[in-house]
């Protein structure tokens, strides 16, 4: 499963990058949207984990530029999970605008987060397994 995480936090990086090893999974971990956005330019993944608030670029514009490169390039849709403290309705709606097709909340639950990767990537079709 190739999976780009973009997450500023150090402390959350390391927590991210310990629960999805933990699960078999080696995420790619990049600090800002800018980086995410580059990244995605550079590989093709299976999903993106992406934080709303980050320095450089936040995650919906990101977001937003992943989704209107995609249809430019005829690519298929890459499945992009917000993964934040920020998880009232009003902001998925926002996040879902976005081009977001999901939400993790933060505190991270191990089971949520696994379940939600299953479900985005298999909805998708783009991975094997997960």
């Amino acid at each position: 499963l190739r999976l780009l995480v973009a997450e500023d936090n150090r402390a959350n990086q390391m927590v991210i990058d310990t629960l999805l090893r933990q699960a078999g999974i080696i995420p790619v971990i990049v600090p800002d949207g800018k980086a995410a956005v580059l990244a995605w330019e550079d590989e093709d993944w299976d999903l993106i984990l992406m934080d709303i608030q980050m320095p450089e670029m936040d995650g919906p514009t990101a977001t937003s530029i992943i989704r209107r490169r995609e249809i430019e390039r005829d690519q298929p849709r890459t499945p992009i999970l917000a993964l934040t403290a920020n998880a009232m309705d009003h902001q998925l709606a926002e996040y879902r605008f976005a081009g977001m097709d999901g939400l993790i909340a933060k505190p991270i639950n191990v089971e949520k987060l696994l379940s939600a990767i299953s479900q985005a990537v298999k909805a998708n079709g783009r991975a094997k397994r997960a």
